[in-house]
């Protein structure tokens, strides 16, 4: 499955006015150079500087969340990406936090959650192949896993109900469905594509 999505770029700096706002993004500028390096304790700090009144806080805390997932800090960076997408309001953004949920549950085999937040960004924008294909291999995953443990399990009692098992990846299926169907519509409604600001 895809990595996550890299640290939001400030691009703008330089032609803001207001001097909080250069300083803002020198700081998230300085800690994505580290990203870029593997130097991700280095970045971490340098994100971690930006105060959360800041208006470039959400661009800071979401590089952070990132560099925690390199970390191998999956709990706290999928707490962070929740909590961006608490207050958050734009669309894009919060396809991206979905997204990246739905990379760190898939790394740590929490399928089930993973395809809600792959389903979740797909909501947000309809155009996103990567969280399409995402969300395709963790069903497909989920499918093999569900058969694979019934082949290996076929004289112990399952856990689960196997009807039960079976329901709810036919439900999920059907949400794929759904959103499949969704998309397409959109599609057709709407045939100008929308470009990922990385």
């Amino acid at each position: 499955m895809k990595q996550l999505i890299y640290p939001v770029v400030i691009l703008f700096l330089f032609n803001c006015g207001n001097a909080d706002a250069q300083n803002a993004g020198k700081i998230i500028q300085k800690g994505n150079e580290y990203y870029k390096k593997h130097q991700y304790d280095e970045a971490l700090k340098e994100y971690s500087k930006i105060n959360e009144g800041d208006p470039l806080s959400e661009t800071a805390r979401y590089n952070y969340a990132n560099t925690l997932y390199r970390l191998r800090r999956k709990d706290e960076a999928l707490k962070t990406f929740r909590q961006l997408s608490e207050i958050s309001k734009d669309t894009s953004f919060l396809s991206e936090l979905s997204y990246n949920e739905g990379v760190v549950l898939s790394s740590e085999g929490n399928l089930e959650e993973s395809i809600g937040a792959y389903e979740q960004a797909l909501i947000f924008d309809p155009q996103d192949q990567q969280a399409r294909e995402n969300l395709q291999k963790a069903l497909l995953e989920l499918k093999k896993k569900n058969q694979a443990s019934k082949q290996k399990q076929p004289q112990q009692k399952p856990k689960i109900n196997p009807k039960d098992a079976s329901k709810k990846l036919k439900q999920l299926e059907q949400k794929e469905k759904q959103v499949q169907q969704r998309v397409q519509k959109e599609r057709s409604v709407d045939s100008v594509s929308k470009a990922k600001d990385w």
